[in-house]
C-alpha cells in the first residue's frame, strides 16, 4: 500500500495499546471489587507500618491516575522504537532476531516479575545500596516504574519522570533523523 511509513508503526502501537486496553479491565474490576482493603496501609516488611522501619505503602488512592500520563509517554516511546528499529531491521535483517535477544535478557534484569520490594525484604535499603544504582541504570525500570507504581499504590520518584520524559525526547529527536536519512531507501530494502 502507498502509504507513509510511520502509519505502519503508529498501526502496530495502537494494536499493543489496545492489548493494553483489554488486560487493564481485569485491573479494574480487582481494585473495585477489594478497593476498601487495597485502600489501607501495607507493609512489605512485618511493622514497617507501626514502628517506621522499612517499607510502608500508603495504599491505593486517587493518585492511580498518574497511570495514565505514564503510559501515554510509554505509548510515545513504543512509537520512535517501533519507527527507528523497523527501519534498521528492513536494511540489516538480523536485527529482529538481535533485539528479541535483547530484550529477554532486559526483562530478566527489569523488577517486571521480581518487584524492587524483594531486595529491601533481606534487612532494608542498606544491604542492597550496591543494586539500586545498577537498576536504575536500566531505562526500562523507569517506565515500569511510572505506570506500575500508581497502580499498586507506591510512591513515583521524580527521577523516572525525567529520565522517561528525556529518553523520549532524545528518542524521537534519533527516529526523525534516521526517517530523514534513510526514508526513501526503505522500499529498495524490503
Amino acid at each position: 500500500m502507498p502509504a507513509p511509513l510511520t502509519i505502519y508503526a503508529l498501526r502496530t502501537v495502537w494494536r499493543q495499546t489496545l492489548m493494553a486496553a483489554h488486560n487493564v479491565i481485569v485491573y479494574v474490576i480487582i481494585v473495585a471489587i477489594y478497593f476498601p482493603a487495597l485502600s489501607q496501609q501495607y507493609a512489605v516488611q512485618e511493622g514497617a507500618c507501626t514502628t517506621g522501619n522499612g517499607l510502608c505503602h500508603p495504599g491505593i488512592d486517587w493518585t492511580i491516575l498518574t497511570a495514565v500520563p505514564g503510559f501515554a509517554i510509554l505509548a510515545l516511546n513504543a512509537g520512535w522504537v517501533t519507527l527507528m528499529l523497523g527501519v534498521i531491521s528492513t536494511r540489516y535483517r538480523d536485527i529482529p532476531q538481535l533485539i528479541s535477544s535483547l530484550i529477554q535478557l532486559l526483562f530478566y534484569l527489569t523488577p517486571i516479575v521480581w518487584p524492587i520490594d524483594q531486595l529491601y525484604a533481606g534487612g532494608g535499603r542498606e544491604n542492597v545500596s550496591w543494586a539500586l544504582p545498577l537498576i536504575e541504570l536500566n531505562p526500562l525500570y523507569h517506565f515500569v516504574q511510572i505506570v506500575r507504581a500508581p497502580l499498586i499504590g507506591q510512591h513515583i520518584d521524580g527521577k523516572s519522570w525525567l529520565v522517561a520524559i528525556g529518553i523520549t525526547i532524545v528518542g524521537w529527536a534519533l527516529a526523525l533523523v534516521v526517517m530523514r536519512n534513510y526514508r526513501a531507501r526503505v522500499s529498495y530494502w524490503v
